[in-house]
């Protein structure tokens, strides 16, 4: 699409001992990168997203293999990618749209048995789960902030 031609940061990653990322900036990008499956939405800032690319062959939806989805995206990292949230929104607005119908949420308190739950879901190989997907409970713990001042579907929310 024509707005979308611009391109955007990558950086590859080494870790050290506390298995934090260092970032060296190292090329661009082409923002459909987010539709690649290896490509994982890791974090967000006020104006960009951060994806994290993972090595070949992580099945990072595997919660047997990978039981909590954060520490995945830093063990099995190879790439962090930022894009401008704007531009992401323009990526995802040309996907034809989700119904959410087919979208469940259950969302929990600490030891509470929670990942036995996603456990025994994910083994029906009829959904796909993602245990402790730290990027969305930081969403909904700010949506929560702001919806005191602002409704939750005030247009600035959307």
């Amino acid at each position: 699409s024509s707005g979308i031609n611009a391109e955007y940061g990558v950086h590859n990653i080494r870790r050290n001992s506390l298995n934090l990322f260092l970032l060296k900036y190292r090329g661009t990008v082409n923002p459909a990168v987010i539709e690649e499956d290896n490509v994982v939405l890791y974090d967000y800032t006020p104006q960009s997203f951060i994806f994290t690319r993972m090595a070949p062959g992580v099945e990072y939806l595997n919660i047997e293999q990978h039981p909590f989805l954060v520490f995945t995206c830093h063990d099995c990292a190879v790439q962090v990618v930022t894009i401008p949230q704007d531009v992401v929104r323009e990526q995802l607005e040309e996907r034809a749209p989700l119904d959410g119908n087919k979208i469940a949420l259950l969302h929990s308190i600490g030891r509470c048995g929670s990942t036995l739950l996603a456990n025994l879901v994910y083994r029906t190989q009829q959904y796909y789960v993602i245990s402790e997907p730290f990027v969305l409970m930081k969403f909904c713990v700010e949506m929560g902030e702001r919806s005191i001042h602002i409704p939750i579907d005030a247009p600035e929310n959307l």
